[in-house]
C-alpha cells in the first residue's frame, strides 16, 4: 500500500450479484490509468449478508469492514467515510 495515490471507495450492503460485473472493469481501468502499484479499489462492506466481501477479496480488492452505520448521514456516505479512515491506518 506504501505509494498508493488513488484509491476509489465503494460503499456496498449485500451487492453480491454485481460486484463480478463491476470490479474487474474497475480495478482494470485504474490500474490502465495510474499503474497497478499507484491505485486501489476498496469496498466499503456496510455489514452485508449475501457475500459480498469474500466475492470481493475473491476478486482481488481490498474489503474495509465498517459496522452498520447511523441515520447522522446517508449509510454510503458513512460507509465510504469509515472505509476511508481504515485506509490512513493502512497507508
Amino acid at each position: 500500500w506504501i505509494g498508493a495515490s488513488i484509491a476509489i471507495l465503494i460503499p456496498v450492503l449485500d451487492e453480491a450479484a454485481c460486484l463480478p460485473r463491476v470490479l474487474p472493469p474497475l480495478r482494470d481501468a485504474l490500474a490502465a490509468l495510474v499503474g497497478a502499484s499507484q491505485g486501489r479499489v476498496v469496498v466499503c462492506d456496510n455489514g452485508s449478508r449475501d457475500g459480498s466481501p469474500a466475492i470481493a477479496e475473491a476478486l482481488g480488492v481490498l474489503v474495509a469492514r465498517v459496522p452498520r452505520l447511523s441515520i447522522v448521514e446517508p449509510p454510503s456516505f458513512t460507509a465510504a467515510r469509515r472505509g476511508l479512515e481504515s485506509l490512513q491506518v493502512m497507508w
